[in-house]
């Protein structure tokens, strides 16, 4: 017969799920199991490793013609061959890519409609802080360089009533060093007062070259920037250009919606710069006006600022903002259909002046 005590042991360990404490005749069963979580993690993180999975994920730089190993994440659909596939299309839509160049910068754009050309504002926009800068950085200068002169002056003079000897052979090789030090910021002076007015000269008249894809260069003059993002619109007064890129027909709308880990492409419009694959990562909003962005999966060139986004099937999905983001390793793009929006007047009057 059971004891108060024995009884009141009996009916705790009933209702008691799980024991306090792990008993020892089964600790032989929890090593094993233990040893069996351990191993399938590490085969597990190295495969995820080996396959680019997970924190592995990462955007793959493809050289031309070579083919590329295609990321797991993307999706089973997609493929070896829909990534040669839009390897193809990069290539095949490169005469509508031109090079952009001002005085304030370089870049990347692509002929959005007839011979307008989309480009990115950094490129076009003067640095309105630059011009002060730089003239009180030469008002500065111009200060230090006559005192360096007088003191340069006095050692000449000291050198005079010297007799020979060791602190006269000094002075001649301190002379000799500042002489050097003289011409060199006399020379970065020169550069900076030239850069003045080179900058005085771009603001009242901008110059902006476009180089196109078969070499040739042409200027542009800018219709229209835009106050929600960092896109421009240019036109060629001189080309009318046949080769535009297409966004996707407004009877897809729905479903041109970008699914997670759907395969970019980045084209380049030089034959020497990489194509680069990327995955997109969801839509984001960013900044004080709360802008939509198309979120990729790793940072993207400065130099690809400016280009477009191409899905698998050649559509344009979006414009290269590499300046959004930078600091949390992901790259952005301003969806197409933003880009359109912004510019749908000038467009629209641009279309009904032709017909």
């Amino acid at each position: 017969m059971k004891s108060k005590k024995q009884e009141k042991t009996a009916r705790q360990a009933a209702t008691d799920p799980l024991p306090k404490e792990l008993p020892w005749s089964n600790i032989g069963q929890y090593i094993q199991l233990l040893g069996l979580l351990l191993f399938f993690g590490v085969v597990g993180s190295s495969y995820m490793k080996k396959e680019g999975l997970g924190p592995y994920a990462s955007a793959q730089t493809v050289d031309e013609g070579k083919p590329p190993e295609i990321n797991v994440q993307f999706p089973p659909a997609t493929g070896e061959k829909g990534a040669r596939t839009a390897l193809a299309l990069a290539e095949a839509i490169r005469p509508s890519l031109v090079s952009v160049r001002t005085l304030w910068g370089k870049g990347t754009g692509f002929f959005l409609q007839g011979n307008f050309i989309l480009t990115c504002k950094r490129y076009i926009e003067p640095d309105r802080d630059l011009l002060p800068a730089l003239q009180r950085k030469i008002a500065k200068n111009t200060k230090l360089l006559a005192f360096e002169g007088e003191k340069l002056t006095s050692y000449q003079a000291r050198l005079k009533k010297m007799r020979k000897g060791d602190e006269r052979d000094k002075l001649k090789l301190l002379i000799s060093e500042r002489k050097k030090y003289l011409a060199d910021f006399r020379f970065r002076q020169e550069q900076d007062e030239q850069r003045l007015v080179q900058q005085k000269q771009a603001q009242e008249q901008p110059e902006m070259h476009i180089m196109l894809a078969d070499g040739s260069e042409h200027t542009a003059i800018l219709v229209h920037m835009s106050s929600r993002y960092d896109l421009a619109l240019l036109r060629l007064a001189s080309l009318q250009k046949d080769t535009i890129l297409a966004s996707p027909p407004p009877s897809t709308a729905f479903s041109a919606v970008l699914k997670l880990g759907e395969l970019l492409v980045l084209p380049s419009s030089s034959p020497t710069e990489k194509i680069t694959i990327h995955s997109f990562a969801g839509y984001r909003r960013i900044g004080v006006q709360n802008q939509m962005y198309l979120q990729l999966n790793a940072v993207i060139p400065q130099e690809k600022s400016g280009a477009p986004v191409l899905d698998a099937t050649g559509f344009v999905r979006g414009v290269v903002i590499s300046a959004v983001g930078q600091e949390e390793g992901a790259g952005f793009a301003v969806p197409i259909e933003k880009v359109l929006e912004e510019f749908a007047a000038v467009l629209q009057e641009s279309t009904e002046g032709t017909e």
